[in-house]
């Protein structure tokens, strides 16, 4: 499925594994690293969030490495 949204805040896919993804990573954007994003299970396998200014190393993790098999 192809959803439209900021998927850094608002997961889409809930815990759906597969075997390949098509990303788009939001290179060089600015994002929250809010502390209520450190319980969430697509970034909390890292032990800490990305900066603030690397939107697109949160963006790595929480779907590449949390949705993959």
């Amino acid at each position: 499925d192809i959803y439209k949204g900021d998927t850094l805040k608002d997961d889409k896919y809930g815990d759906v594994k597969m075997a390949v993804q098509v990303c788009n990573p939001p290179y060089s954007l600015k994002w929250s690293a809010d502390k209520k994003f450190e319980d969430d299970p697509r970034y909390s396998g890292a032990g800490k969030l990305a900066p603030k200014s690397h939107a697109d190393f949160a963006f790595c993790r929480a779907y590449g490495l949390s949705y993959g098999r």
